[in-house]
């Protein structure tokens, strides 16, 4: 092994960090799809990648494992949508993501209760719970959109894997 091909964290380890992310039902998935749908959002993201954040810590967590499924689903109640910048691609070019936020007390407190447990690192202010319902949308007017169209937001299992911190290169 080459020098340059071992990876270095802030941990001093040669692991990745660790991310963790949310699915919803199948029920959540479709209506979130229809309503794409129906108000023609560009580039939607496509169903098996629909997901909530609940952890990116660039710090690997070796002691963190997902919850999978939940005995009882989370509620989640859509509040607003917004456009936010995202990550660069490979030519350094940034795209608008349109997100749809949603309150949902259960996932925030485990997002908490994670980021307790394990010290994890965590590269932005606060904890947001959304849905990307598109990863590049232009200039796309939101005054139309109504977030209570959607309906609830259930969230049902956990997962996680090693941190990709180039991943909006292959999403965007």
């Amino acid at each position: 092994m080459k020098l340059d091909e071992i990876r270095i964290n802030e941990d001093n380890s040669d692991s990745k960090g660790t991310y963790a992310g949310v699915r919803f039902c199948e029920d959540t998935v479709n209506r979130i799809k229809t309503f794409v749908e129906e108000n023609e959002i560009p580039q939607p993201v496509p169903d098996e990648k629909m997901h909530s954040t609940i952890l990116y810590s660039r710090k690997h967590l070796p002691n963190y494992e997902a919850a999978g499924d939940f005995e009882e689903p989370f509620e989640g109640i859509p509040t607003e949508f917004d456009l936010w910048e995202s990550q660069p691609d490979e030519e350094g070019n940034k795209s608008n993501c349109l997100v749809l936020q949603y309150d949902c007390d259960p996932l925030v407190e485990r997002h908490q209760s994670l980021m307790d447990e394990h010290e994890a690192t965590f590269d932005f202010e606060e904890y947001k719970p959304h849905v990307t319902l598109s990863y590049n949308v232009g200039d796309l007017d939101l005054s139309n959109l109504n977030p209570s169209d959607v309906g609830p937001i259930n969230v049902v299992s956990e997962y996680s894997e090693d941190l990709n911190v180039d991943w909006a290169k292959s999403n965007t």
